[in-house]
């Protein structure tokens, strides 16, 4: 796996538990907008790269990066409303933020694997 895929990760789940620990949720707010983008960004970038290793499979480089980003996309949003189901059991949510949330969530699926083709592209060249 690709060493950016990998220091994502890590800094995803390190933000996430600050977020928790330490309430950046509520005290910075930007925060839960970040991570609703970004963690599922990281999540879907490794899932892709994992999954997406020679998925262009006879298909043009473009069929390939849009087939892998809608599927990333819809992993991204089945997370999302799924999270978002367990923070409405704890946490008493307005729905604004949940549709913000799940967006964003989507967002940075859809890129992160984006992002993973991109890398398999890069690798192809060299």
């Amino acid at each position: 796996m690709s060493r950016s895929i990998v220091v994502f990760l890590v800094v995803a789940a390190m933000l996430d538990a600050g977020g928790w620990i330490w309430d950046w949720y509520h005290q910075v707010w930007w925060f839960d907008e970040f991570s609703h983008f970004f963690t599922p960004f990281a999540l879907l970038a490794a899932i892709s790269y994992v999954s997406s290793s020679g998925a262009a499979g006879g298909r043009s480089r473009l069929d390939a990066v849009i087939s892998i980003a809608a599927r990333a996309a819809v992993t991204g949003l089945v997370i999302g409303i799924i999270w978002e189901l367990f923070e409405a059991t704890f946490i008493d949510m307005h729905w604004l933020d949940t549709l913000s949330d799940v967006v964003l969530d989507v967002i940075g699926a859809a890129l992160g694997g984006c992002y993973a083709v991109w890398l398999h592209l890069l690798r192809e060249q060299t």
